[in-house]
């Protein structure tokens, strides 16, 4: 055990081992005992930030926040389907879609808050949620409005609810992100 002892530490100002040892003289890094040698890598960019990278500066923000909604959103689509098609049986397609919609909402809301919306402020978590909740209650009413418009008028998504489901997410997307941007995490 007393070999580790004299390890070095690698301070807080640095992000990792490679950028500790990229500071350090050769000499005094063969003399010490580095507990994990690590090769330089080169940091692979995220979809996101490519495709953000190709638009002007003052749009960038906006856009790389409307790509992460939208891909917190195709995750809440599947959770709302998967809730929807668990609760028909119990709760029939009406109760099972306003349920789901509850559900969906909810993981939405955790997502945006530590994804999408991470470099705003953030009020009480609570507060938020109840908020975002209530704000989206325009969204809500375009998804399920055509979700229950489609359920009505076409055999077709009574069938295949996905259909329903799908009319409806899409109707709500745009009006959900303006106002979550703008009143909920703004």
């Amino acid at each position: 055990m007393s070999r580790w002892r004299n390890a070095p530490i690698v301070p807080r100002s640095c992000q990792n081992l490679h950028e500790y040892t990229s500071r350090v003289p050769r000499r005094r890094l063969r003399e010490s005992r580095l507990l994990v040698t690590v090769r330089p890598m080169f940091a692979i960019p995220s979809p996101i930030a490519l495709v953000v990278a190709r638009l002007p500066t003052r749009h960038r923000t906006a856009a790389g926040e409307f790509l992460r909604f939208g891909m917190v959103g195709a995750f809440g689509f599947c959770l709302d389907v998967a809730a929807v098609y668990a609760l028909i049986p119990s709760l029939g397609l009406y109760g099972a879609g306003m349920a789901a919609y509850f559900i969906a909402a909810s993981a939405n809301w955790a997502l945006n808050r530590m994804w999408t919306f991470r470099d705003r402020t953030h009020r009480a978590a609570h507060i938020q949620w109840l908020r975002f909740l209530a704000i989206n209650l325009i969204g809500f009413t375009l998804n399920r409005g055509a979700y229950s418009l489609l359920l009505a008028m076409f055999v077709l998504p009574r069938h295949f609810p996905i259909l329903a489901v799908a009319a409806g997410a899409a109707s709500g997307f745009l009006v959900n992100f303006l106002l979550s941007r703008r009143l909920v995490f703004g």
